[in-house]
């Protein structure tokens, strides 16, 4: 039997990957609830198991998302316009998390993503004091073409991707935010709650 190789060659096709695969509740297109923890999962993503599968043979790291240490722990403006592009062709939807309340990370997060996406005219000060968590769901569209990425993988990686999922995105947010300051310190040397967290 002839193995496959993965062909996915565009860091964005992780978010649509990750949104795709089973997490903890066993079924396929498990929502992830909050831009800081998908922030914080695709982190753990480039770092834990980026070369375990191979993703790096055909996506070089200089093409990943640019990481930097902030104030809540590492953080990146790629991760926001790979999630923006994918609300905007309408691949994925964001809708509002009714059981989960915002943390003060995700309120500066979602500040960030509204630096970065605010239009002329737009009141910043209304859009923060009207934050809600939000849970990013995979479209019909972008189930479709998630499905394709998805049945280029081995098994191995499949299984990876699962339990990788699996892990992270069932944890408390706090949980997840204190294992990615215990593990890559250097992520956390400006965050502003690292002695709340750790």
């Amino acid at each position: 039997m002839e193995s496959k190789e993965i062909k996915i060659t565009n860091r964005k096709d992780i978010i649509l990957l990750l949104l795709y695969v089973q997490g903890k509740t066993k079924e396929i297109c498990e929502s992830i609830s909050g831009r800081t923890r998908l922030m914080k999962i695709i982190y753990l993503f480039e770092k834990e198991i980026y070369h375990k599968i191979g993703f790096d043979k055909h996506i070089p790291s200089e093409k990943m998302a640019d990481f930097k240490p902030d104030k809540y722990g590492p953080f990146s403006v790629d991760v926001f316009r790979d999630l923006n592009f994918f609300i905007n062709i309408g691949y994925i939807e964001a809708k509002r998390h009714e059981d989960e309340e915002a943390t003060m990370a995700d309120i500066e997060e979602f500040s960030k993503y509204l630096d970065e996406f605010i239009m002329e005219g737009d009141d910043v000060e209304e859009e923060l004091a009207s934050y809600e968590i939000q849970e990013f769901i995979l479209t019909e569209e972008g189930k479709r073409f998630a499905s394709t990425l998805y049945d280029l993988l081995t098994e191995k990686q499949k299984t990876t991707l699962i339990n990788f999922k699996s892990r992270y995105n069932s944890a408390p947010l706090t949980t997840l935010l204190r294992y990615v300051y215990k593990t890559y310190p250097e992520s956390a040397k400006r965050s502003e709650i690292r002695n709340k967290i750790l």
